[in-house]
């Protein structure tokens, strides 16, 4: 299938040779009847109406392949999950690594011909790749939901996704897919560790998470004028939230203690962004600047040895991934790789995978998300409070989801069954 320009629709157009009206789409010509009569005027509306909703792709013929679909779903997951201020939905990525396998595997293959065999051949090849299973399981859902799309819009018949939901998730211990632990929370002592070599804006935004239970993506978009300053508590109306897309509304109770954290950060234009990495460079520098031990009438005079066009310019708020990126360089300074370590190793064992191995394991011992915070502010409040106090903090609508953020507190059963004998 040709790709078509966004915002493109093909004209109404007259067929000298027959005198009558014709328009093309997708590269095939459609006669709509008599040159500028109503009947052929209403004939072009319907078929660039049903061309538009098709994703700009006529409805498929039998032969047409899985890759020439993926073609037009892709157009519609941009439509479906857009760009919202500069950042791409996270849902876009995964869709795009999940049906990888589908088209590497069955890209040429006609998608009428797609069946549960070939799914479980997919699913096989995740777990060669070395995805663990509620990864596969999630990604599997994501390609039933791309035959489901072509269903919809009339490009494969009902039976073909019908015959697909057939097929049933991986399950705990029964298949060869790796099992990954569960996310837990950090000590607050480890978190603590990171803030010498964070700049304030990334240390406010932990504490933050920490008090508040915020998400990354929340916690990096508080504007003034999402916050709500009057009374004892401030409420904090994110202007993006994960499930938004589901009508539910997203508010988040600022105690005492995190308005100390914000004040600071609060700006006269209440549109700003309180948390800007573009200020935070200028802070880092000027630190530089004032620690330099070359005089000013030597050397680089500050700011004359910058990029003229630099590749990155920084913005006016963070996102998920720089806030991710900026926590884990603090972790690589707040725990550095023992070197010492490697001196204990047999000579069989400091080859380059082995070194490797090692430190890929002290990174995942040491290292953290700011993911991570959210599931220790909701252990905390369930240990102080309840798990129903949890669910309020986080902003869960369902109770099982809290239960994944908030852990059980072992250390009060164990006291009372110490008390009870």
């Amino acid at each position: 299938m040709p790709r078509v320009k966004e915002n493109f629709i093909p004209s109404y157009r007259c067929h000298k040779q027959s005198g009558q009206a014709i328009v093309t789409l997708s590269g095939k010509d459609h006669l709509l009847g008599p040159w500028n009569s109503k009947t052929s005027r209403n004939e072009y509306d319907r078929l660039t109406a049903e061309w538009l909703a098709a994703g700009r792709t006529l409805v498929c013929h039998d032969g047409v392949t899985i890759s020439e679909l993926l073609v037009s779903y892709r157009q519609h997951c941009m439509e479906a999950y857009p760009t919202i201020n500069g950042e791409r939905s996270s849902e876009q990525q995964n869709i795009r690594y999940a049906l990888r396998p589908l088209r590497k595997l069955y890209g040429a293959t006609p998608a009428r011909d797609f069946g549960p065999l070939k799914l479980k051949a997919v699913i096989d090849e995740m777990i060669r790749i070395g995805w663990c299973r509620k990864t596969i399981n999630r990604n599997v859902g994501r390609v039933k939901r791309f035959f489901k799309w072509c269903v919809g819009n009339e490009f494969l018949p009902v039976s073909v996704h019908q015959s697909l939901t057939t097929v049933e998730g991986l399950r705990s211990g029964r298949s060869k897919a790796c099992e990954t632990a569960p996310v837990k929370g950090i000590a607050e002592e480890h978190a603590a560790m990171v803030y010498p070599f964070v700049s304030r804006q990334i240390k406010a935004m932990i504490q933050l998470q920490l008090l508040t239970g915020m998400r990354p993506g929340e916690v990096v978009l508080i504007r003034g004028m999402d916050l709500n300053t009057t009374g004892e508590t401030w409420t904090y109306t994110p202007s993006r939230h994960k499930t938004q897309h589901l009508g539910i509304e997203k508010s988040i109770q600022i105690g005492p203690r995190a308005q100390e954290i914000l004040k600071p950060f609060l700006r006269p234009n209440p549109a700003e962004f309180l948390f800007s990495p573009k200020e935070a460079d200028a802070e880092r520098r000027t630190k530089l600047s004032a620690s330099r031990k070359t005089p000013l009438s030597c050397g680089n005079v500050p700011g004359s040895n910058r990029q003229r066009q630099p590749q990155r310019i920084l913005g006016g708020s963070y996102n998920r991934n720089s806030y991710l990126v900026a926590v884990r360089c603090g972790c690589e300074k707040a725990f550095p790789y023992p070197e010492a370590t490697l001196a204990k190793l047999d000579d069989t064992e400091k080859s380059a995978e082995a070194r490797a191995l090692q430190r890929k394991q002290w990174r995942k011992e040491h290292f953290w998300s700011p993911n991570r915070l959210r599931h220790t502010a909701g252990t905390n409040v369930r240990a102080r409070f309840n798990v129903e106090g949890a669910q309020a903090i986080l902003g869960h609508s369902n109770l099982r989801t809290t239960e994944i953020y908030a852990e059980k507190n072992h250390k009060i059963a164990t006291k009372i069954m110490s008390a009870m004998g």
